[in-house]
């Protein structure tokens, strides 16, 4: 396994804290195969709709596959959207275009009106992804392409590097099972829905013709002064310790997990969190892991079929 560079469109300031895990989500050889045969199919002329847009990773993701395209970005984040657009200016690009828009229902745009649409982690935060994935259709000339992209973020959290009993795996894992079942009470999104992408799919009236785990592997060796390593360093440190696992407490106790249970497990990964700090500061830290995301690709029919229905 070769490490791999971060992907930073050549302005590494945009990818600060919470960004910085962006970088290492694709390499430019996976990047080159989401725009290929497999997934979106891209054309040199193409217009892409780039749902839950942020700030505009994905488009810049895609601009090297459409020389003469466009990617037109919705979101309803203006904030997200302004910085969007400032990048673009900053990048020297007009084919990235940022719009305010529901992504459930965009009615400014009109059917077919685009070749193919595609989301980045964006439909782990919804209540209805279907909604979201029928609304790509509509919007995708027959014969364009959808395109789903996904983490399944309980991957990213069970100790790659072996620091991790096998009991306190069980513990994590309990754990985040509860988060998860939090979440899905209040009304919220599935942060593991990448495993699931062919089934919103079908929901939604299309069929998964592509469907794999796209990971792009990273190296963090002696003397962890890779970018890597910075990115471990920092989400090692207390400050992220403490946002992650305060901001999932009351999901837990949403869920009705136990609290032996979760005084446990976090007293449990407050120390192999601290430990793999102090191997990061001391330069002896080694791991291989990856950014685990599922792409699944479907293409739009003449006709789709309603919600859940039949092949």
């Amino acid at each position: 396994m070769s490490p791999s560079e971060p992907l930073d469109f050549g302005h590494p300031e945009w990818f600060a804290p919470p960004d910085d895990a962006r970088r290492f989500y694709w390499s430019a050889q996976s990047a080159g195969l989401l725009a290929g045969d497999e997934f979106l199919q891209l054309s040199p002329d193409d217009l892409i709709a780039d749902f839950g847009c942020g700030w505009g990773f994905v488009g810049h993701l895609l601009l090297p596959a459409l020389p003469r395209g466009r990617v037109d970005g919705f979101d309803l984040d203006e904030a997200a959207l302004a910085l969007g657009r400032q990048r673009a200016r900053e990048a020297g690009t007009r084919r990235l275009r940022f719009q305010h828009g529901d992504i459930t229902k965009l009615d400014d745009v009109d059917d077919g009106a685009y070749d193919g649409a595609i989301c980045q982690t964006v439909l782990l935060h919804q209540s209805d992804p279907v909604a979201v994935v029928r609304e790509m259709a509509r919007v995708v000339k027959p014969g364009g392409r959808v395109v789903l992209v996904e983490p399944d973020h309980r991957l990213g959290w069970l100790g790659p590097d072996g620091l991790m009993s096998v009991e306190q795996r069980a513990d994590l894992e309990a754990v985040e099972d509860l988060v998860r079942e939090g979440i899905a009470t209040l009304g919220g999104g599935d942060h593991r829905i990448g495993q699931g992408l062919p089934a919103v799919l079908h929901e939604a009236g299309l069929d998964a013709s592509t469907w794999c785990l796209c990971s792009t592997a990273h190296r963090c060796e002696p003397p962890n002064d890779s970018p890597y390593a910075d990115l471990l360093l920092h989400q090692s440190s207390r400050a992220a310790f403490d946002e992650r696992w305060d901001g999932q407490h009351d999901l837990y106790r949403q869920a009705g997990g136990p609290a032996d249970l979760w005084n446990r497990t976090r007293a449990a990964q407050q120390t192999i969190w601290a430990e793999r700090r102090r191997l990061l500061l001391e330069g002896t830290y080694r791991v291989a892991s990856a950014s685990p995301l599922y792409v699944a690709a479907a293409t739009v029919p003449a006709t789709i079929r309603p919600s859940g229905g039949s092949p």
